[in-house]
């Protein structure tokens, strides 16, 4: 029920679409993880996914063609209407260049192309009537570390050897 709500508290709120508050959250997300996994209840934070992936989304940098491909693989689990809402709603900070009427035109041609129902808000349902908790299908993503990290951190020696062990 919190992952609903907030997730879609998110959506609709045009000042939480920010950088800023796009940490508040994720830290408080890994804090209800901490606690989860301390009570031996590591299924718990499944109902926070949307809202993990959306707080990621707000994070990740919005500048080409080639960010938003990687926010649509980072983001998997978001409907392109979603991620079209995010980043119309998303606040830039005074150090950061907005995001491009063709990047939100490219968006924009994604959810019109899709085809599979596309919702915007989720479904609040009951722990009652949910059942058991869904494990997501894991997926293989093809992890270059390159494509996700400023141009000055990756030439750093002990990131790149922190990147090979991860990747490996």
């Amino acid at each position: 029920m919190v992952g609903v709500t907030g997730f879609n508290d998110l959506l609709m709120r045009r000042n939480f679409c920010t950088w800023k508050r796009a940490m508040q959250i994720q830290y408080n997300i890994t804090r209800i993880e901490e606690w989860c996994k301390g009570h031996e209840l590591p299924e718990g934070t499944l109902q926070l996914e949307h809202l993990m992936q959306a707080t990621k989304l707000l994070q990740l940098k919005k500048a080409s063609h080639n960010d938003i491909d990687i926010i649509y693989d980072v983001c998997w689990m978001l409907t392109p209407t979603q991620v079209q809402k995010l980043v119309q709603n998303y606040q830039i900070a005074d150090y950061e260049v907005p995001v491009s009427p063709d990047l939100i035109k490219a968006i924009a041609m994604r959810v019109a192309a899709n085809e599979k129902n596309d919702t915007l808000m989720l479904d609040a349902i009951s722990l009652e009537d949910a059942g058991s908790f869904e494990t997501p299908e894991i997926r293989d993503v093809d992890l270059e570390g390159e494509r996700y990290l400023p141009g000055w951190l990756v030439n750093l020696s002990r990131l790149k050897s922190l990147m090979h062990l991860v990747v490996v």
